[in-house]
């Protein structure tokens, strides 16, 4: 079966039941693109399918795969189902190794910390992954505080050539 093929089976299999005009009244997306989408062999935005037929995914899973069925409908020249499974496949590798470095680096950092550090960057930690505030205060500090470490390194250079 062709991707486009797919892509439009499933937009039908989500639709379910319910009438195309229906939902074009529940999503505001004209019943015009609607049938484009479902017919298949047209081109059809993202936000048009994320819109209809979004929330008609019940798990995250199904979702994924609409997404990734649209992308593949996208393209005039055909996609290889196999190909497109082998470049995902390289981008979640590619993924996985740079959360892995990250990981590591994060660890490497902890281990270098006494125990009562270790505590306090855990619980920032927390709150960092928690609080949007927490970020952006972050993001500011560290902005500053590579200035002040600039001009530190300044003065003690200054204070070296005096003496």
């Amino acid at each position: 079966m062709q991707a486009k093929e797919s892509f439009s089976n499933r937009l039908k299999e989500l639709r379910g039941a319910i009438a195309i005009k229906d939902l074009a009244k529940q999503t505001a997306i004209s019943p015009t693109a609607l049938y484009k989408a479902e017919g298949g062999q047209e081109s059809v935005s993202w936000k048009t399918i994320e819109t209809a037929y979004g929330d008609l995914c019940k798990f995250p899973d199904q979702y994924e795969q609409l997404l990734m069925l649209w992308a593949m409908t996208q393209s005039e020249r055909p996609v290889s189902l196999y190909r497109a499974r082998e470049a995902l496949t390289n981008v979640m590798r590619e993924e996985a190794q740079l959360i892995s470095k990250e990981n590591a680096s994060v660890i490497r950092e902890m281990e270098l910390m006494n125990q009562p550090d270790q505590r306090l960057f855990t619980q920032f930690a927390r709150h960092f992954r928690i609080s949007e505030h927490t970020r952006k205060i972050t993001q500011v500090w560290m902005e500053c505080s590579d200035g002040w470490l600039e001009q530190m390194e300044r003065k003690k250079c200054r204070v070296s050539s005096e003496q």
